[in-house]
């Protein structure tokens, strides 16, 4: 046998295929109820302009098991004059517009038990002959579908609470967001909230709203039903169609247990950088009777993907089958900045100083 066939053994092992198929089915594991839009927005065409991945392995550097290369394009900041030029005046030398950096990623997310134990998905022999072999591999198609969908759902929240890390406790800011409708009784987003928001950032970052999301919890859906849009981390949603002066809304089901259901997030475009590492690539790829380690790729939705890590083996001594995806990642905050205040980067908090209570029926 070729040293990279697929045994026969394997002929239900892990396929990209079956994810596509299994995202959005109408299981509640299958469908994205705001658990990846986090992933969502890191990954999508709207976060990652100018930002582009070198290489994968950095074999110049001494010591980086795990380098990663990436090039960040930054702001160029020019204005014109009429001033006086004449034969053999210097001229001030401008740089690219263009930023490199190296990372040696040390975290690796894998899946755990609720007590914070590494895990796998495992079958045995009879387990694998019943699915596989005779009758049923679209079930075991399913279980790896939702293994990975659970995987990355949790990849998701642990990255929220990440992120509250990344944010200074003095870009927090007050507003009263949340409005009494007096001719219904009902809360709803003030028609200025926006306006007010972008402000804000304007004055006190120097960014503009137009290049940044709006990341949250329940208070995105208020502003959602506020202006009847569409959030970006909705399936099949055209982000580059949402109304008036709003910038992308991103729903995300963990926000709320990280930030409060009173608060916002502002992220500027660019600003996130997420930084991944494929372990099992070129020579570190391995196919073969008793295992396999490759890649595969994980739809997030609205055309986004992400490739990661996966180990298929059969264990000879205690007869079965396991699978273990994993994928290395760090999240790094650049000071983005801008022609205005280039130390500032943009990402705030903003918090409903109003009445965010839900109604009651006393």
């Amino acid at each position: 046998m070729a040293f990279n066939a697929i045994s026969a053994f394997s002929g239900c092992a892990p396929r990209t295929a079956n994810l596509a198929d299994y995202f959005g089915k109408n299981v509640p594991i299958g469908r994205d109820n705001g658990d990846l839009a986090f992933l969502q927005f890191l990954f999508s065409s709207i976060n990652l302009g100018g930002v582009r991945k070198l290489s994968d392995d950095i074999q110049t550097v001494p010591g980086k098991k795990r380098g990663v290369k990436m090039l960040y394009s930054t702001p160029l900041c020019l204005e014109v004059c009429n001033a006086d030029y004449e034969c053999g005046t210097t001229r001030v030398a401008l740089k690219p517009a263009v930023t490199y950096a190296e990372y040696d990623l040390e975290t690796k997310y894998f899946l755990c038990n609720g007590a914070g134990d590494p895990a796998e998905l495992k079958f045995t022999d009879s387990e694998f002959i019943q699915y596989c072999e005779l009758d049923d591999a679209q079930f075991l198609q399913e279980r790896f579908a939702e293994t990975d969908m659970q995987f990355f759902k949790s990849i998701d929240k642990t990255l929220v609470q990440l992120l509250r890390t990344l944010i200074d406790v003095s870009k927090e800011h007050e507003l009263k967001l949340m409005v009494t409708n007096s001719n219904t009784g009902t809360r709803t987003f003030s028609d200025e909230g926006i306006f007010w928001i972008s402000e804000i950032l304007r004055e006190n970052e120097g960014v503009m709203l137009a290049d940044s999301v709006i990341f949250g919890g329940r208070m995105v859906k208020s502003i959602q039903q506020k202006f009847k849009v569409a959030t970006a981390s909705t399936e099949g949603v055209d982000v580059t169609a949402i109304q008036g002066d709003l910038p992308p809304l991103y729903f995300d089901r963990n926000f709320d247990s990280v930030f409060g259901v009173n608060s916002i997030v502002i992220i500027p475009k660019a600003l996130l950088h997420p930084v991944t590492y494929l372990e099992y690539t070129s020579y570190k790829a391995f196919r073969g009777e008793k295992e396999i380690n490759f890649t595969k790729s994980m739809p997030l939705g609205n055309g986004v993907t992400l490739s990661f890590d996966y180990q298929w083996r059969r264990n000879v001594e205690c007869a079965g089958y396991t699978y273990f995806p994993s994928l290395w990642m760090d999240l790094i905050k650049g000071v983005k900045g801008g022609c205005i205040n280039p130390n500032a980067d943009g990402l705030i908090i903003i918090r409903d100083c109003g009445s965010n209570e839900l109604p009651s029926c006393a």
